[in-house]
């Protein structure tokens, strides 16, 4: 393989990371978009317009509400910043490493086993992508009944 067909699939790759990252996230936002700006066909508006914000604007006590809420959020995550920090600060150079990763592991593992769970709900016999194509395309009426968590409780 030359440096250019090694640099084009580089290419090809990338594109289908970030496309699979990007696009589910756009497809997830659109539909609130479109009705924050008055596209609902559920209901007849087919239509773009500012109306809705217009009426939020004129909401009483709305801007409160935003500055509360941007005060509340920035606040909050400085003081998380913070507490982090100290206890970092506190920690550093008293815990050995053994005892250091003994408290970090907890906290590292969570995001792994939310992304486990995650995709056992995704392609399990019961999942989102056997219900996608269930029935048209596998003919079941009903999930097959298989133990692929090994629990048969």
């Amino acid at each position: 393989m030359t440096n250019a067909e090694g640099r084009g699939l580089r290419v090809v790759v990338l594109g289908v990371v970030v496309g699979g990252l990007v696009l589910p996230i756009l497809a997830g936002l659109w539909q609130p978009l479109a009705a924050a700006f008055g596209y609902l066909p559920a209901i007849g508006a087919r239509t773009l317009t500012l109306d809705p914000w217009r009426q939020l604007a004129a909401l009483p006590g709305v801007w409160t509400s935003l500055a509360l809420t941007l005060w509340t959020g920035l606040v909050s995550t400085l003081l998380a910043l913070l507490l982090a920090f100290g206890c970092a600060a506190a920690a550093y150079g008293r815990i050995g490493t053994k005892r250091g990763l003994r408290f970090l592991t907890p906290l590292l593992a969570a995001p792994h086993a939310a992304m486990a769970i995650g995709l056992a709900f995704l392609i399990a016999p019961s999942g989102w992508l056997a219900r996608a194509v269930s029935p048209w395309a596998t003919g079941w009426r009903l999930p097959p009944d298989l133990a692929i968590v090994h629990d048969p409780m």
